[in-house]
């Protein structure tokens, strides 16, 4: 795997005028931008890529992966849950998706957002300054709540860590081609995480992952076609997807 350049934008961070972010329970939206990128950093070198953290108004130095990071803010108290934004490029939504299902398996209460359901995460300022491949906003949640901005703060250090374990991911699999699930995978992987740990219940799928444990691995975890939109999925695709939810599911119980 060769080296590769990640850029970690802290949202709104240093401003004190305009757009200065959102304010919450434990903090403001700049502090836990900063806290949160000094923890990608290191967890990002050590899987040998390079890691620059800079601010809202930097330049965006030339970089394969360029995340940027906020929280949510609202009016309304009880408004909650998680978001992604991304411009259209072919890995923004495999990379969301495989964010979202990690953020959700380290124990993430508060559920997500559709991806890009504001003109602000479509149409984020910076995505327009980077040619990157990857480029995505993190919303981890909303600061006004109380329940997320709680959990927010109290993992610093596990979101720190789902951040590494997808950017290693994406470049890992990017290099290695054949590893690189399609975006019917992805979606097909949401469904059943969802099922396992949602709101949506259970089901055949969800029953037998859950027998899956560290080092035990099945070669077909059900019927494709049990899965909405699955039925297209050949028995590899059930294995790379069963490998993916079977090591989520380790780092779940193991957390």
């Amino acid at each position: 795997m060769m080296s590769a350049t990640v850029v970690v934008q802290m949202g709104h961070v240093p401003r004190t005028r305009g757009a200065t972010g959102t304010s919450g329970h434990r903090g403001t939206e700049q502090e836990f931008a900063r806290q949160l990128a000094s923890r990608i950093r290191p967890r990002v070198e050590v899987l040998g890529h390079r890691c620059i953290v800079i601010g809202a108004d930097d330049k965006i130095p030339d970089c394969d992966v360029f995340v940027a990071l906020h929280q949510d803010g609202s009016a309304n108290p009880a408004a909650r849950g998680a978001s992604v934004g991304y411009p259209s490029g072919e890995l923004n939504p495999g990379f969301a998706a495989d964010w979202k299902v990690r953020y959700a398996a380290a124990g993430w209460p508060g559920g997500f957002r559709p991806d890009n359901y504001t003109a602000a995460l479509r149409n984020y300022y910076a995505f327009k300054k980077t040619s990157a491949p990857v480029r995505v906003l993190m919303e981890h949640g909303f600061a006004t709540n109380k329940a997320d901005a709680d959990w927010m703060w109290d993992n610093l250090d596990v979101i720190a860590q789902v951040h590494a374990d997808t950017i290693g991911w994406h470049l890992g699999a990017d290099q290695q081609g054949d590893d690189a699930m399609t975006p019917q995978q992805e979606q097909w992987l949401r469904q059943i995480w969802e099922g396992m740990f949602g709101a949506t219940g259970g089901g055949p799928v969800a029953t037998r992952i859950q027998e899956i444990h560290e080092g035990v691995r099945p070669v077909v975890c059900a019927n494709p076609a049990q899965i909405p939109g699955g039925a297209a999925l050949t028995d590899a695709d059930v294995e790379r997807v069963a490998v993916r939810v079977a090591d989520l599911l380790a780092a779940r119980l193991a957390s």
